[in-house]
């Protein structure tokens, strides 16, 4: 089995409707909830479900918050995934399955690809075309993604202070910053999952963090910058592309068409 941790800010709409989707999913142990907007969470929402849904509260508002170290966790698998990204069941097993082969490594549904740059960012932080048009990607995102517990802890407590502050202050790039500790330590690639998932958050005009003009420009400088930090480039570029024979599809074919229209 493996839990479901959500991350989630004021969007209780799509927090309730996770938490339904997810609840309905074999494998799943418990969902976790990773808030950090009051003291008093929405605690009436355990009873959307018999398993157990746990909220972690954080008393200050961190973009980091959603890879501290769970107390009580029972599977050392975790799925990290937003509030409005719903993985089709089938999909999300699978994905688990894949992640129990690979325990140290990333799996996730949403690939990206780092690149090599000539101008004041020396490294480049490439859109779903890229992975798609190239056949590689060296990132997966932790908005849907497996990953070992252990690696909560690193990245809290083991994880260079300046990457962790970088994080914080600029409020992104806290995937890009787990996928270089995880290939550091460990020098494998992400995997990519194919898989069928629905993105509510292409549709949100509402100013979030992957909204903005800039929005590309911070990631390269954050690749850019945590080379500087981690002393050298780790990131592991790979094709190779998990999915299941029962719904095998060419490697130029998108895994699900939000990734066309998504701006992380």
């Amino acid at each position: 089995k493996f839990t479901i941790v959500v991350n989630t800010f004021k969007r209780p709409e799509r927090l309730e409707k996770s938490i339904k989707h997810y609840a309905r999913c074999p494998s799943v142990d418990a969902i976790r909830i990773v808030w950090s907007e009051s003291p008093d969470p929405p605690r009436h929402l355990s009873k959307l479900t018999k398993l157990p849904v746990i909220f972690d509260v954080h008393e200050k508002n961190s973009i980091n918050n959603r890879f501290v170290p769970l107390n009580g966790l029972r599977t050392q698998g975790v799925f990290n995934v937003d509030d409005d990204i719903l993985v089709s069941c089938d999909s999300l097993q699978f994905g688990f399955e894949t992640w129990r082969t690979s325990r140290d490594t990333l799996v996730g549904y949403n690939p990206r690809i780092h690149s090599k740059n000539a101008g004041e960012c020396k490294y480049g932080y490439k859109q779903w075309w890229h992975v798609w048009w190239g056949g590689k990607y060296s990132i997966v995102l932790t908005k849907a993604a497996f990953c070992h517990h252990k690696y909560f802890y690193q990245y809290t407590h083991e994880l260079s202070r300046e990457v962790w502050n970088h994080v914080h202050e600029n409020r992104n790039c806290e995937d890009i910053a787990m996928q270089f500790m995880v290939s550091n330590a460990t020098g494998l690639p992400p995997i990519w999952v194919q898989g069928s998932y629905s993105d509510s958050g292409v549709l949100d005009f509402k100013g979030g963090i992957s909204t903005g003009s800039s929005h590309y420009d911070k990631r390269s400088e954050c690749v850019t910058k945590f080379v500087d930090m981690f002393g050298g480039m780790p990131l592991v570029e790979t094709g190779h592309v998990a999915a299941p024979m029962s719904g095998w599809r060419p490697m130029k074919t998108p895994p699900a068409i939000w990734e066309w229209f998504h701006a992380i």
